[in-house]
């Protein structure tokens, strides 16, 4: 590892953020899928999809985000992605829409129990907000343990059983498991705050200040680099750490800097590596 260097000063934290926090990077981020949908169900959803598939590089994410709307669509003629998933007899029409859907490490397979999951909640509770905010209380500092609660209900509404399906269970990832939950940080960080990029459309029930920061290996490394973090190992833990680091540049929306701390190691050349996970 480089040498650590002191803590990024606010004004060059801000100054990226001023730079890169604008609608016209939405195409570097799989957040421009959720802007192709007015309806708040819809945006929920492809949302949560969006995000889960997001590992990989950049045009792998977007061709198969595109490839997985296009095969959903294809099961009814309506323009409401939640009609055609969750609309009556439809299962059977997913499945088979699905069955050659392919992403990395994920198959239609895994996608269709995953939609099967998300449908119960939204039966359950009218809306995957309301499904995840009945385990997040006012007092908590971060979005961890409902998070955990969250996925294992999910886990448990699919039938698919934690022994089976390796493919399925890398869709749902949870902090009591130790991993940094990457993708699923991103998705709450796109609920909970507003601005030009993020559309906080559940920020009502999730502060800004509870969310965690979605740390993957490049921002990891960047974290380190600037002692952000001092935990060697890139785990739940880590994004905590990182997160509290934050806080002092912006106790309300320590997430706000999510996307210009990946982008000061590429302005200022401090790693080469690629964002994995």
């Amino acid at each position: 590892m480089a040498k650590q260097q002191q803590l990024p000063k606010l004004s060059q934290l801000h100054a990226l953020y001023d730079q890169y926090n604008r609608p016209e990077f939405w195409r570097t981020d799989p957040i421009e899928f959720l802007y192709r949908y007015d309806a708040f169900l819809d945006r929920e959803l492809v949302a949560l999809l969006s995000a889960v598939l997001a590992y990989g590089n950049v045009r792998q994410i977007r061709n198969s985000i595109e490839d997985l709307l296009r095969r959903v669509h294809s099961v009814v003629s309506r323009p409401s992605m939640v009609y055609a998933v969750f609309g009556t007899n439809q299962e059977d029409l997913l499945r088979e829409a699905l069955r050659s859907f392919k992403h990395r490490f994920n198959v239609g397979e895994d996608i269709f129990y995953l939609l099967k999951a998300l449908g119960q909640e939204v039966r359950a509770h009218a809306s995957l907000e309301r499904a995840f905010a009945r385990h997040l209380k006012s007092e908590d500092r971060d979005f961890g343990d409902a998070l955990s609660q969250w996925i294992s209900i999910l886990s448990q509404a699919s039938g698919v059983s934690p022994s089976h399906r390796s493919s399925f269970h890398y869709l749902l990832t949870a902090p009591s498991r130790g991993s940094t939950c990457k993708r699923w940080c991103m998705f709450l960080r796109w609920m909970g705050r507003q601005d030009a990029v993020d559309p906080g459309l559940w920020s009502k029930s999730l502060r800004a200040d509870q969310l965690v920061i979605p740390l993957d290996t490049h921002t990891g490394r960047i974290s380190q680099h600037y002692r952000l973090t001092h935990r060697r190992s890139l785990n739940w833990k880590a994004a905590l750490e990182v997160t509290q680091s934050l806080r002092l540049f912006d106790a309300n929306d320590p997430v706000k800097f999510d996307f210009a701390l990946s982008r000061l190691g590429i302005v200022e050349k401090k790693t080469r590596d690629k964002p994995r996970r």
